[in-house]
């Protein structure tokens, strides 16, 4: 009996990833909805979706689903990549532009390890031995 419980307990490195990653989204969120053109009805349908797609791939994660954690992994270091490369054309960020892209990558970056620690990468094995 302790064998079922020991794989189904989330270990603490994944639900801080997931409470990080969701801080996160909220960032995205409250940006999206203060830009958005919302008398434009396509407006709903692409924040439905930029809100929509990442939030079912944290679920998936927060599921145990390997493959979400890859999925999420691959992405974060392609969108790291050219995020960083996006600052050097010519500057057109506003401070709190440029402080909301620093909390959002750090608490991405912060999701991605603790995705990758060991407790993390036992639980999604589906070891026993996962704390």
């Amino acid at each position: 009996m302790s064998i079922t419980t020991n794989q189904n307990t989330r270990p603490v490195t994944v639900r801080v990833a997931v409470i990080s990653l969701l801080t996160s989204m909220a960032i995205v969120i409250v940006t999206l909805a203060v830009r958005a053109h919302w008398s434009n009805p396509l407006a709903y349908v692409s924040f439905t979706l930029i809100v929509g797609v990442p939030l079912l791939f944290l679920w998936f994660i927060y599921q145990g689903k390997n493959w979400a954690r890859w999925v999420f992994l691959v992405v974060f270091a392609l969108g790291l990549l050219s995020s960083l490369a996006s600052f050097h054309l010519p500057k057109t960020h506003t401070t709190i532009t440029l402080v909301l892209f620093c909390i959002h990558s750090v608490l991405q970056l912060v999701a991605a390890i603790a995705l990758l620690l060991r407790p993390s990468n036992d639980w999604f094995r589906g070891h026993t031995n996962a704390a």
